[in-house]
């Protein structure tokens, strides 16, 4: 799993895991931060990551993103080279087609 960190801008990814005691997990999730949600990337300005979360703009600090684990949203776009590497015989679904990456 990776954070929100390690993302491009422009990559939607789904929320995984939330990384911290209770008290952590609970003001990450106030935000509307939550496991199962789907999560864009904005911009990284210095000290901060703004990201797109249920149609909101949220700004977080780095350590509150670093404690924010995705992964890859089951839809990708076609000709995303990130996900053209992923391995021989790959498919995703995309509107109802099938779609070869190669």
């Amino acid at each position: 799993m990776m954070t929100i960190l390690s993302q491009r801008t422009g990559r939607k990814r789904i929320i995984s895991k939330i990384e911290g005691n209770d008290l952590i997990r609970n003001k990450i999730q106030d935000m509307g931060i939550i496991v199962g949600n789907e999560i864009e990337i904005l911009s990284s300005l210095g000290d901060s990551i703004i990201v797109l979360v249920k149609g909101t703009k949220i700004a977080l600090s780095k350590e509150v993103a670093s404690r924010i684990r995705v992964d890859f949203c089951e839809h990708f776009r076609k000709g995303d080279k990130e996900h053209d590497n992923i391995g021989q015989g790959h498919y995703q679904h995309r509107r109802g087609r099938i779609i070869n990456h190669r």
